[in-house]
């Protein structure tokens, strides 16, 4: 499956204060077919699922225009989902509150690999953890530099700098006080873009955008 472009860029607004962005985990279940007549049984599925609700109703021309021709273009694949700034209003573009970052795996440490794209941009005080007898132990800052939008789709990147400070796998993880974590997602199904009406020079969506990722169950 092809990868689609980011999620627009459209810090979301609602009248609803904390309404404009929620983000729920689900356990999803599936059912186990039984045999010779014997009830069928629900079952924990190996995936927990992320609703991510993208609720905007009060929306420029021109941001409806951005998130139907998003929705057009990438409703068949997955895509990056940057999360929003914190709300803390009735309107959520308040640029000085993010939101905290829990420790999440970077990527698989790789021998003489120096430079690994963090799955998040507009970082504040990043902490890395590398794997030492099996511990997350926290990496100095000094044997590494944050570059900020280095990475793709503006991700921030950090580059160690020697190979002797290179991180110990199998695994590097971060954590931050703020950002903007990445999401892959997918539109949820059916897939149809909500209805939207004109109340004064402003856009209302009929109904939230939601996008739907999942991470393993441990």
């Amino acid at each position: 499956m092809i990868r689609g472009t980011a999620f627009p860029d459209i810090a979301p607004s609602s009248r609803t204060p904390g309404a404009a962005y929620t983000r729920n985990l689900s356990i999803a279940q599936e059912r186990i077919e039984a045999e010779f007549g014997d009830p069928q049984i629900n079952v924990p599925h190996p995936y927990q699922q992320y609703k991510i609700t993208y609720s905007s109703d009060v929306l420029s021309g021109a941001d409806l225009d951005t998130l139907r021709d998003h929705f057009a273009a990438n409703a068949a694949t997955y895509f990056t989902f940057f999360c929003f700034w914190g709300s803390q209003g009735p309107v959520d573009t308040d640029l000085t509150h993010k939101r905290n970052i829990p420790k999440v795996k970077v990527a698989d440490v790789v021998l003489n690999q120096l430079v690994y794209t963090l799955p998040a941009k507009a970082v504040d005080t990043p902490v890395l953890y590398e794997k030492i007898a099996g511990v997350d132990t926290v990496i100095s800052a000094a044997r590494y530099n944050v570059n900020a939008g280095a990475g793709s789709e503006g991700r921030d990147n950090v580059t160690f700098t020697s190979l002797a400070n290179q991180p110990v796998g199998p695994t590097l993880s971060f954590s931050a006080n703020g950002g903007r974590r990445a999401f892959v997602v997918f539109y949820e199904y059916p897939q149809e873009f909500p209805e939207a009406w004109e109340e004064g020079d402003v856009w209302t969506l009929a109904a939230p955008l939601r996008l739907i990722t999942s991470v393993t169950l441990t």
